[in-house]
């Protein structure tokens, strides 16, 4: 349902995964990710919320310090996600969220939902 679309952000471009309704969006969603990135549980989540109506959109904020970073649900993939999102800190994800905000605030009303580390960020954020 879902597709790859680019991000523009204060610090250079990010990838994320941005799905559709089939009808006129009740709104926007920004989803933020987890440690493990914009992996297939996210874009899951993303296309879920566009079968709810929303046009949804998840910024690959990992994209800033190291592109295309998916990890897995094990021992190594924590570890890497924590060194990741340290290194991007909270900062450099608020970035993210803003361009993804930018990308839809003209024409939809837009919240801000997160998982895990996410779940901080988007506190931050809204």
């Amino acid at each position: 349902m879902g597709q790859t679309i680019s991000i523009s952000t204060r610090h250079g471009r990010i990838s994320g995964w941005q799905a559709k309704p089939h009808n006129k969006p009740r709104g926007a969603l920004i989803v933020v990710q987890e440690i493990f990135g914009v992996n297939p549980h996210i874009r899951q989540v993303t296309d879920r919320l566009a079968n709810y109506g929303y046009l949804a959109v998840a910024p690959a904020l990992f994209d800033l310090v190291h592109p295309g970073t998916e990890l897995g649900y094990d021992e190594a993939g924590v570890a890497r996600g924590r060194e990741v999102a340290e290194e991007l800190g909270f900062n450099g994800a608020l970035d993210g969220v803003r361009g993804a905000y930018d990308l839809l605030e003209a024409e939809h009303r837009v919240g801000v939902i997160g998982f895990c580390w996410g779940g901080s960020v988007a506190y931050l954020a809204n």
